[in-house]
């Protein structure tokens, strides 16, 4: 069945863009040294995560209508920009 894997991929990539948000308000608040948790998890986040993630979305959107690859594609646009 190819919708599981893909609301659980759309619900980590929901869960990633709000952990990022979190991750850069900490970052912009933060009044310590650069070594703040929250520059490493972004960090790893953009590296790592996101990547993974958007392969995975490639990879089941295949099975998805053309219009459904297009949102996604204009959601990837929106978060590479």
């Amino acid at each position: 069945n190819e919708v599981s894997p893909s609301v659980t991929h759309l619900e980590n990539l929901n869960t990633l863009i709000l952990r990022s948000k979190m991750d850069i308000n900490a970052w912009v608040n933060a009044t310590g040294p650069n070594d703040n948790p929250a520059i490493k998890s972004l960090d790893k986040l953009m590296v790592s995560e996101y990547p993974t993630l958007n392969t995975k979305l490639d990879k089941v959107s295949v099975n998805w209508s053309n219009n459904e690859r297009k949102q996604l594609k204009s959601v990837f646009g929106m978060i590479d920009s």
